[in-house]
């Protein structure tokens, strides 16, 4: 089965932490709604108004990650902990320094901590849940494309990051129907951690199939039907066949360019080569 592991780049684009709230997100974020009150919002605006935009990327992380240890659970240090996540991934991996890596440890502390337990978020604002939320899915997301020391993927680890989303999102009715594209975004990386793992090939296969019954329109789409097609030749070579072709051609018709840049994958399903 093929692995899926991805470029950095394109981890920064699933990311979606450096210039928009959250990949896919067409709504600027919601006004900074922090659980303090008094002079400690006041201090903490102007202490973010000083975060550098401009200078190293050592800096710029260094001046976040103090941002966010100096104001704890606070709504605009869930956002500036996503900012660190990206200076993260920008750096260049040297030596046996892995910032991927550091990144999943300091975010799991962090957010793992009491400022950031979800009982403390209980009776929050919408507008602070979903900044959690956004944060919660960057970790799930950054473990996903992680491996443990033993060489397995941590995708049981990013499951059960997702895990605690649904079941904040599940206890607020009106939450994901006023955040259509964080669910869609949830229930595809939840896809993807299952088709990582070979021993839930058949998780991940209806997980793929509820996810084009569910978001039909998806920008996840070509994603989604060429990673569908994957595994079930992996099920099933033989048996599958016809619904394999079905997808790919869905694919190809649907999303030519996407189809194009996955040729070799395609063909090699189609048996054309």
């Amino acid at each position: 089965m093929t692995k899926l592991r991805i470029p950095r780049q394109i981890l920064l684009v699933l990311l979606g932490v450096t210039a928009f709230a959250s990949y896919a997100q067409n709504v600027p974020p919601a006004q900074p709604v922090p659980i303090e009150s008094g002079g400690e919002i006041q201090r903490e605006g102007e202490a973010f108004r000083r975060l550098p935009t401009t200078g190293s990327i050592k800096e710029r992380l260094a001046a976040c990650q103090a941002f966010v240890d100096q104001f704890p659970g606070s709504q605009l240090s869930l956002r500036v902990m996503r900012d660190v996540c990206t200076f993260y991934l920008l750096q260049e991996k040297t030596g046996n320094s892995d910032p991927l890596r550091s990144c999943a440890a300091w975010i799991g502390e962090r957010l793992s901590s009491p400022a950031y337990s979800w009982n403390r978020f209980a009776g929050a604002p919408e507008s602070l849940i979903l900044e959690r939320i956004e944060t919660q899915l960057v970790y799930a997301r950054i473990l996903a494309n992680l491996r443990s020391d033993s060489g397995k993927g941590r995708y049981d680890e990013a499951l059960s990051a997702l895990a605690e989303i649904l079941v904040e999102g599940d206890s607020r009715p009106d939450l994901w129907s006023a955040r259509p594209d964080l669910k869609e975004q949830i229930d595809f990386a939840r896809c993807w951690c299952f088709h990582g793992q070979q021993e839930e090939i058949r998780s991940a296969l209806s997980c793929y199939q509820h996810f084009m019954e569910a978001y039909p329109s998806s920008d996840f789409m070509p994603a989604v039907l060429l990673n569908a097609a994957r595994t079930l030749n992996a099920i099933d070579p033989q048996g599958s066949r016809e619904q394999t072709i079905l997808y790919l051609t869905r694919l190809r018709d649907e999303f030519p360019k996407s189809a194009e840049a996955a040729a070799p994958d395609v063909l090699k399903l189609l048996g054309e080569r």
